[in-house]
């Protein structure tokens, strides 16, 4: 039903551009790892419906071709890790 891709820089910026139903939407803002080892997004401007800002989540390692799935708000996803900005 939608697409969200993140792209994560070695400055501690992000942004992520998500789709659905043909429409398009871009948030940005930073990345950094708090003191509990989560990652956590801090939007600049507008944050994604019902996202908190800042946003924790608890870190997992994983490599480049890994898929994993995540539970969020009720609703499981389905997560890659592609290589590069896709």
């Amino acid at each position: 039903m939608f697409e969200i891709h993140i792209h994560y820089r070695a400055d501690h910026s992000f942004d992520m551009v998500g789709t659905m139903m043909g429409l398009s939407k871009t948030f940005k803002g930073t990345w950094a790892t708090d003191a509990k080892g989560e990652l956590c997004r801090t939007y600049v401007g507008d944050a994604p419906p019902n996202t908190p800002n800042p946003n924790c989540r608890p870190l997992a390692t994983h490599k480049v071709g890994d898929i994993w799935t995540v539970e969020t708000n009720g609703e499981t996803r389905t997560i890659t890790l592609k290589a590069g900005v896709q």
